[in-house]
């Protein structure tokens, strides 16, 4: 049984602009709640069927994920899988271009491995939004405030 959560936002910055501030990896740090560390496990970051080794806090520990890239589109769509031992994911990010505009839609299947998770997911299901929501913002923070991409 999968959860599916989904958010969007706009952000008053072209595609290309949105895209590439959103494929920088040094730009994580400065938008993802809790991420620690990328590292490349396998193949060319970005490219599809590469592999890297992504690290989280989480309520004081230390999480280690492996994310998968399953497709990228460039300027439209990124979509990558993440597993963990207690459960895996697909993130799919859509990139809609309204001119000096662009929208994200971020659509995130959880798939839970254990059966507490599977017990507590639908009761933290808005916890996981709120800070999806919040991570989003944070991006549009950082692409809006950035004088190098006007």
């Amino acid at each position: 049984m999968a959860i599916v959560i989904k958010t969007t936002i706009t952000i008053n910055k072209s595609v290309e602009k949105v895209w590439e501030a959103f494929m920088d990896p040094s730009n994580l740090p400065h938008w993802l709640t809790g991420f620690v560390s990328i590292k490349v496990l396998k193949g060319k970051q970005g490219e599809i069927g590469s592999q890297n080794e992504v690290v989280f806090i989480e309520h004081g520990k230390e999480m280690l994920f492996t994310e998968t890239v399953m497709l990228i589109t460039p300027m439209q769509q990124s979509r990558f899988a993440m597993e963990h031992k207690t459960m895996s994911s697909e993130n799919d990010f859509r990139f809609i271009s309204f001119g000096h505009y662009t929208e994200i839609i971020q659509t995130i299947q959880i798939f839970p491995k254990s059966l507490l998770l599977k017990l507590m997911l639908p009761l933290i299901k808005g916890s996981l939004k709120k800070k999806m929501t919040k991570d989003l913002s944070n991006l549009k923070k950082l692409i809006e405030e950035n004088k190098k991409m006007r």
